[in-house]
């Protein structure tokens, strides 16, 4: 079960990661 969760964390904070990075650059165009 542990390594379930981990996995699930670490997709989590990949998508995070992506999406922050995408909006990051949305803005940083529109600048």
């Amino acid at each position: 079960m542990a390594v379930y969760v981990e996995g699930v964390v670490g997709i989590l904070v990949f998508y995070v990661a992506v999406l922050g990075v995408g909006i990051w650059a949305g803005t940083k165009q529109k600048n």
